[in-house]
C-alpha cells in the first residue's frame, strides 16, 4: 500500500485554500486533472510556496516533498494572454530617465566635521581666484601692450604714407556749381521777398496821405478853396515818385542767365551767371 501525501492548494479569489489527501505516486497531471473544477488546466500555472515550479507532469508530487510531515503547499494562479510584449524594454527606458532625473545636488549635505558642502566649494573657489591673480595681471598687462604695439605701428605706417588727394576736377566743379547755384536761388527769392515788402509798405503809405488830405480839401469857405490846388499838387507828386522809382529798380535788377551742365548724380545742376 502506497503511502499518502497531504497537499494544501492555496487558490485564488473567491475560492478557500483547499487541502487533498492524496497518494505520493500522484503526478502533476493528475492535480491539474483535479483541479479543473477551479480553472481549466490549459489556464492553470502551478507553482510551490516558494516560487519553484512543480515537477514535470510525470514526476510524482512526493519528489517536490522534502520528507517532513507538513504538508506541501502547492500555489494555483491563473494565466492571462499576455500582450506583444516589450515590457522589459519599456521599465529599462524609464529606469534609465529615472536615473538621469536623479538629483545630483548635494551642496545642503554636510561632511564629517558639519560643514555645508556649498561652504566647502565656494572657500575653494575663493582660494582659486586669489591665487590665479598674478596670471590674471600679466595677461592683462600683456594684452594692453600688444594693443599699444598695434597702436604705434599704425601711427608709423600714417605717417610713412602720403596723404590722398582728390583728383578728380570735373567732380570738384560740378559740386562747386550746385553749391552757387542754391546760394544764388536763396538770394533772389529774399530780394523779391525784400521788394514786395517795400512796395505793400509804400503803397499803404501812399494810401495814408491821401485819406488824411481829403479833409481840408472839402472844408467851407474861401480858404479852403484856395489851399485845395496845392494839396492836390503835393498828393499828385507823391503818387508820382512811387511810378518813377519803379523803372530804376528794375533797371538795376540783374538779369541771370541759366545754364544746365550734367552731373554725376541722378539730377542736374543749374549754373547761374550774373549779367549787369
Amino acid at each position: 500500500m502506497s503511502s499518502m501525501l497531504s497537499v494544501i492548494v492555496t487558490s485564488f479569489h473567491p475560492f478557500p485554500s483547499i487541502s487533498l489527501l492524496l497518494p505520493s505516486s500522484t503526478d502533476s497531471a493528475a492535480l491539474s486533472y483535479i483541479l479543473a473544477p477551479l480553472c481549466p488546466p490549459a489556464q492553470q500555472s502551478l507553482s510551490l510556496q516558494s516560487g519553484r515550479p512543480l515537477p514535470p507532469a510525470n514526476a510524482p508530487l512526493a519528489t517536490a516533498h522534502d520528507g517532513s510531515r507538513a504538508p506541501l503547499v502547492v500555489r494555483l494562479a491563473v494565466r492571462l494572454p499576455g500582450g506583444k510584449g516589450g515590457f522589459a524594454s519599456q521599465l529599462r527606458a524609464q529606469g534609465g530617465r529615472m536615473s538621469s532625473n536623479k538629483a545630483t545636488n548635494n551642496d545642503s549635505c554636510r561632511d564629517l566635521n558639519g560643514r555645508r558642502l556649498s561652504t566647502i566649494k565656494e572657500a575653494q573657489k575663493l582660494a582659486a581666484y586669489i591665487s590665479a591673480e598674478p596670471d590674471r595681471k600679466a595677461s592683462a598687462a600683456l594684452a594692453a601692450q600688444e594693443k599699444l604695439n598695434a597702436l604705434n605701428l599704425e601711427i608709423a605706417r600714417l605717417d610713412n604714407t602720403s596723404k590722398r588727394r582728390l583728383d578728380d576736377h570735373e567732380f570738384v566743379e560740378e559740386s562747386r556749381d550746385i553749391v552757387e547755384g542754391v546760394k544764388d536761388a536763396v538770394k533772389e527769392a529774399m530780394m523779391k521777398k525784400r521788394k514786395k515788402a517795400k512796395l505793400a509798405k509804400e503803397a499803404a503809405a501812399a494810401g495814408t496821405d491821401t485819406a488824411d488830405s481829403e479833409p481840408v480839401a472839402s472844408g467851407s469857405g474861401s480858404g479852403a478853396n484856395v489851399d485845395a490846388p496845392i494839396l492836390a499838387e503835393s498828393v499828385v507828386e507823391e503818387v508820382a515818385e512811387p511810378a518813377a522809382e519803379a523803372p530804376v529798380e528794375a533797371e538795376e535788377e540783374p538779369v541771370e542767365e541759366v545754364k544746365t551742365v550734367k552731373g554725376k548724380g541722378k539730377g542736374k545742376a543749374t549754373k547761374r551767371a550774373k549779367k549787369a
